[in-house]
C-alpha cells in the first residue's frame, strides 16, 4: 500500500512540476510568449541533442546491418548443423577413449 501511495505521489509531483515549469516559462500566456519559450528551448535544448541525432544511423544503414547479421546467423546455424555428425562422432570417440582409460586404471 505504501508503495502504491509513493508511486502515485511521484507521478503527481512530476505532472505538477511539468505544468509549473511550462506556466513559469510562459508557454500558455499567448502567442508571443509561446514563441519566445519555443525559441529558448531551441537555443538551449536542441543544440545539445543535435550531436546525438547525428549519431543515429539511417534506416538504410540499420536495414543493411540487420540483414547482414541475419545472414551471418543463418550461415552459422546451417554450418553447425552440417558439422554435427562429425562433431558427435569426435566426442563419442573421446568419451569412449576416456572410459577405456578409466577402466584400465
Amino acid at each position: 500500500m505504501a508503495a502504491t501511495v509513493l508511486k502515485t505521489l511521484a507521478k503527481l509531483t512530476i505532472g505538477v512540476g511539468a505544468v509549473y515549469v511550462t506556466v513559469d516559462q510562459g508557454v500558455w500566456d499567448g502567442t508571443g510568449q509561446g514563441d519566445s519559450a519555443l525559441n529558448r528551448v531551441k537555443q538551449s535544448v536542441l543544440p545539445a541533442t543535435s550531436e546525438y541525432l547525428q549519431k543515429v544511423p539511417s534506416v538504410s544503414d540499420v536495414r543493411r546491418t540487420v540483414l547482414s547479421k541475419w545472414n551471418s546467423g543463418v550461415e552459422t546455424a546451417f554450418t553447425s548443423m552440417a558439422s554435427t555428425p562429425e562433431a558427435t562422432g569426435k566426442y563419442c570417440r573421446q568419451a569412449t577413449n576416456y572410459i577405456k582409460k578409466s577402466l584400465k586404471s
